[in-house]
């Protein structure tokens, strides 16, 4: 009679703990991944910016709840920055060295940017405000006046 492979208790009882140990992570791994993808979508829904390297900017498009209104979310790396919002074409830089037609500076970091249109007094206007937490910094009270009619 041939002898099979032989298996002492000890390496049984070591084999099935192991098994029960892989088997343990790897569900643990789906369901970490399943909870990553709802907590992500989540975050989408609440419009939350993720920013992976400091270095670089991100801008992402937020809710806003009042028409002829736009929000975005944005992250902007350390530094000093304007932002043109001359309608038509864009501005050359004056010899003071401030830009003309543009509003700032904006400081780096993470804020939200709104741009809304509005009538009053028969014109239209643009507003444009950057928000950080529990400040809103108007950046303009009136960056552009469209028409005399409004339709």
């Amino acid at each position: 009679m041939a002898a099979g492979p032989r298996f002492s208790l000890m390496s049984l009882m070591l084999f099935a703990a192991l098994l029960c140990v892989s088997v343990a992570h790897w569900r643990l791994r789906q369901e970490h991944s399943a909870i990553t993808l709802d907590r992500e979508r989540l975050r989408d829904e609440l419009g939350y910016l993720a920013v992976y390297n400091a270095e670089m900017a991100y801008v992402r498009e937020g809710h806003a709840y009042e028409p002829l209104t736009w929000k975005y979310r944005v992250y902007l790396p350390d530094g000093e920055y304007w932002l043109y919002t001359k309608e038509g074409t864009i501005p050359k830089p004056s010899s003071s060295g401030q830009p003309t037609g543009s509003t700032g500076p904006l400081a780096g970091g993470l804020f939200t940017l709104t741009i809304s249109f509005r009538k009053h007094d028969q014109r239209w206007h643009m507003g444009l405000s950057a928000e950080t937490v529990g400040t809103s910094k108007p950046l303009t009270d009136e960056v552009g006046d469209w028409g005399q009619q409004a339709s």
